[in-house]
């Protein structure tokens, strides 16, 4: 192979050349997608609920807007700067409609019959500000302080929403920002588009950051500032196929897979260290000979290396999340595409030897691994009982890990994001609306509105509940304006009930068809509840407290919108992180015997590499870092990544053995060969992974930072209980 490619040089060159022309050209059509349906298989119930709540009662997401005036509401500065907002906003693309305290109807209680009117149809006044002050309705769209509100921004049903969501909100932003500055955004759309744009700046950071460090390591490790330039160029080439191949197909880059490009980068330097590391120490004159010899002692180790490693990213193909298996598969392809770049452009640039590493023996990298190998050797018991303890500890930390997804908790606390939410949170009260269906017959509407009654008075009692909007309010308000005498909240006869729907039905911007859905003789009647923002695991709690305060006699009830998907998602997370890493533990471990057809050489690696994993989970459990969308991936591609050292280790520690009895001398030998690339790639591949820690996705960062522990973690491993190992359960005299 090696020889091939070096005789058609011209031919794989132009190859590289219209392959990457053909990449770039598709690029600029891959798009940032973070909608709520890529996190599910199709088809799963939760969304197929989901939309059928969209299709009923229209768009669930909503855009809550802090306003903080700069005199009382009761003014008609203020009033008139709340009816601008409302009138600007309703006139941007993709706003249904903006409930507000100047275009919600009231009930005027000073006039003689009953009137339904707007503050903005009874004018800003000073008399006009004492009647809105009386109607419940409006008083919930009021803020702790006399001069704060919100605006409830309904967002519309159009085609493409999720791709079109960003431009949208930006639009809505930048025209409410030019009224007035002191605004303050929040709800799910708010946070998903600051995660898009965080998705498209942090990966274009990620890439440039991880080529520069990579580059400034390479080049010091290896003394070559053409060697370094060589490896970059490779694992480049194969990234940018990769990512062709990617915007080709359609995807689009999310807070999962935007670390694609990062991990190929990464990732495929591995390869590329080793072979042109052996070509560098062959002893052949001859620069052709010489790097088909180099490549050929290290190409299967290297390649099964690719095969393990992809494997670990394939068992997440797996997984119940689609956008993890997206990760899995395209992760997979990407390593093996790096590794053919990389076979190719050290073939082509080890016939040159001003294009190789520099070998100083007895360098400082060397004699450090070798003096770890030796000292595993020297001290196996020492050496397995500490592994035995951090196994232990880790364990321990484990049990702590928990399993939640908080999605505004991906950001920054410095974020204007999390800010804003703060803000709307402190002086208006809980605002992330929770969707709850009533599903009865109208004959039965007036018992089901008392169970509404008495249902919202529980939750009015209770902490952490915000504002409420449903059928019952309206209905209550028009009663007891109309023909309540003695205090009653609700009509005492369907006759009465159905004479007051038929006013709020003909009343001006009338409410009922966003709360009410009619078919045949059966109402669907919406309640939204707003609750605090909270991870998935809050929101399953927060919700299991709500049903329980509510019984329905006749009327059938269901939580619908977006936060039972939300909940779904994280029990998705479990069964993901459970089949992925036990598909990847299997596979990973059945390549190993087949590699060395060895049952014993595959039970030997199996410490060596499943402590890093144990210790990353632990570590985790131990800081309180979270098992959520973005980090549930780790156990199968650590588990994929720190086996790679080890493969190369025994594989050569097994030909030294058969020219080497003495087993110390052999390991010692071992280690000599292949200890600096362990060592170079360990350290590149962690520093390019840590770049990640400066990732604005909180998950991301720690992603980054968990696996950079996790390849140190592995050297280490490696390099004490492996030797350790060998000493005691190898015998040289039985070597396959």
């Amino acid at each position: 192979m090696t020889a091939f490619i070096i005789k058609n040089a011209k031919l794989f060159w132009a190859v590289i050349a219209l392959s990457l022309g053909l990449a770039l050209y598709v690029l600029p059509n891959m798009g940032v997608d973070n909608a709520v349906e890529i996190w599910f298989p199709k088809g799963d119930s939760s969304v197929v609920k989901y939309h059928e709540f969209q299709d009923v009662f229209g768009n669930d997401e909503q855009v809550i807007i802090g306003v903080q005036t700069k005199e009382p509401l009761t003014s008609v500065e203020s009033l008139e700067t709340i009816r601008l907002l409302v009138e600007t906003a309703e006139r941007q693309e993709g706003v249904e409609h903006v409930i507000a305290i100047t275009n919600t109807p009231f009930i005027d209680p000073e006039s003689s019959d009953i009137t339904i009117q707007t503050l903005e149809e009874l004018g800003f006044t000073e008399a006009s500000s004492k009647k809105w002050q009386q109607d419940q309705g409006l008083k919930q769209l009021l803020g702790e302080k006399e001069n704060t509100a919100i605006l409830i921004v309904q967002m519309a049903v159009i085609e493409d929403f999720d791709i079109k969501r960003d431009g949208l909100l930006l639009n809505l932003r930048t025209e409410l920002d030019g009224v007035t500055s002191e605004l303050h955004y929040g709800g799910i759309g708010i946070i998903y588009a600051a995660l898009n744009k965080a998705s498209t700046v942090d990966s274009v950071v990620f890439i440039v950051g991880s080529y520069l460090l990579i580059s400034i390591l390479l080049w010091r490790l290896f003394g070559n500032f053409r060697a370094m330039v060589l490896t970059l160029t490779a694992v480049g080439i194969g990234a940018t196929w990769l990512m062709g191949i990617f915007a080709g197909l359609g995807h689009n880059i999310n807070m999962v897979n935007m670390v694609l490009p990062t991990l190929v980068l990464v990732i495929g330097v591995s390869g590329c260290v080793h072979m042109l590391m052996h070509i560098a120490q062959s002893k052949q004159v001859d620069p052709i000979k010489r790097a088909i010899e180099g490549i050929s002692a290290v190409l299967w180790p290297c390649f099964f290396n690719t095969i393990t490693t992809c494997l670990g990213f394939l068992a997440l193909g797996f997984a119940d999340l689609p956008v993890i298996q997206e990760l899995g598969w395209f992760g997979g392809l990407g390593l093996l595409l790096a590794f053919v770049a990389a076979l190719i452009l050290s073939a082509i640039g080890g016939t040159r030897t001003n294009w190789l590493p520099e070998i100083r023996e007895e360098a400082w990298i060397e004699r450090f691994v070798g003096k770890l190998a030796d000292w595993g050797q020297s001290h196996q018991k020492e050496i397995i009982t500490a592994g035995l303890f951090l196994t232990l500890f880790s364990a321990l930390g484990i049990t702590k890990l928990e399993v939640d997804t908080y999605s505004i908790g991906f950001m920054k606390e410095s974020s204007s994001v999390r800010q804003d939410s703060d803000w709307i949170e402190e002086y208006y009260g809980s605002y992330t609306p929770v969707e709850f269906v009533i599903e009865t017959p109208r004959e039965d509407l007036l018992t089901t509105l008392q169970e509404m009654q008495a249902w919202e008075e529980k939750l009015n009692a209770q902490d952490g509940i915000g504002y409420i909007r449903s059928l019952y309010s309206p209905i209550s308000q028009l009663h007891q304006s109309l023909a309540s005498k003695d205090g009653a909240l609700l009509p005492v006869d369907s006759r009465a009930l159905e004479q007051l729907i038929f006013l709020l039905q003909i009343a001006p911007d009338s409410v009922w068809d966003q709360l009410v859905s009619e078919e045949d003789e059966n109402l669907k009647l919406r309640m939204t509840v707003g609750i605090p923002m909270l991870s998935a695991k809050g929101f399953e709690t927060k919700l299991a407290e709500m049903e329980e305060m509510v019984s329905f006699s006749k009327a059938e009830f269901t939580v619908a919108g977006y936060i039972p998907l939300y909940i779904q998602m994280m029990k998705l997370i479990v069964s993901s992180q459970l089949s992925s890493f036990g598909f990847a533990f299997l596979i990973i471990f059945a390549t190993i015997g087949i590699l060395f057809r060895s049952l014993r050489m595959a039970l030997l690696s199996i410490p060596a590499n499943l402590l890093p994993v144990l210790m990353t989970l632990g570590l985790m459990g131990w800081l309180g870092i979270r098992l959520d969308v973005a980090t549930v991936t780790i156990s199968a591609i650590v588990l994929g990544l720190v086996v790679d050292d080890t493969m190369q280790f025994l594989y050569r520690l097994r030909e030294e053995l058969k020219l080497e009895k003495d087993q110390r001398k052999a390991i010692h030998n071992a280690v000599r060969l292949v200890g600096r690339p362990m060592f170079i790639t360990t350290v590149v591949l962690g520093a390019g992974f840590s770049v990640l820690g400066f990732a604005t996705v909180t998950s991301v960062a720690y992603f980054g930072l968990l696996l950079a522990f996790a390849l140190t973690s592995a050297l280490f491993c490696d390099l004490l209980i492996l030797p350790a190992l060998v000493s005691i359960l190898v015998d040289p005299d039985v070597v396959e």
